[in-house]
């Protein structure tokens, strides 16, 4: 469906990041209409909760390997003649097991939306409901906001 370009992979070991990015566009044979659907959050969104039992019933600890941290941003940009249908609140969420930020900047002048999503869990063992539920919770947000779309119609 999508025409993948410019791919860049920037690999910092002494930082323990890499950048990767990429062009996507629609193919011309994948246009149909006056509509087009994005999820910023794609390809790289949380699709599943591995902690669904509820934390009444967990009776053995979670442990991770290692705590971590994701940092995913997406830059949306658009040409002339179309326009962002409607921009996604921010969202900041905090758990015992670690936090979840959203940002969303919009340019009307460049055309783009960029949308930066972080999610650090900060500890590797959860001991007992509450902090398992913490860590349910933030993935249970992740799931929530890495659901929505951009709708940018064309005007």
């Amino acid at each position: 469906a999508y025409a993948i370009s410019d791919v860049t992979v920037d690999e910092d070991i002494e930082n323990t990041t890499v950048d990767v990015s990429w062009s996507m566009a629609l193919r011309d044979e994948e246009i149909l209409g006056d509509e087009v659907i994005v999820r910023p959050s794609a390809p790289l969104s949380v699709t599943s909760n591995p902690f669904t039992l509820p934390p009444n019933r967990r009776l053995t600890p979670v442990q991770l390997t290692f705590p971590d941290t994701d940092r995913t941003t997406c830059t949306v940009t658009w040409p002339e003649g179309w326009a962002l249908e409607a921009e996604h609140e921010g969202i900041q969420v905090s758990t015992g097991a670690g936090s979840l930020t959203v940002t969303t900047d919009l340019d009307p002048e460049s055309r783009t939306v960029t949308t930066t999503r972080t999610m650090v869990i900060d500890t590797v063992e959860f001991f007992g409901g509450e902090a398992y539920a913490g860590l349910r919770d933030l993935y249970v947000a992740a799931l929530e906001n890495d659901a929505k779309i951009f709708t940018l119609p064309l005007l």
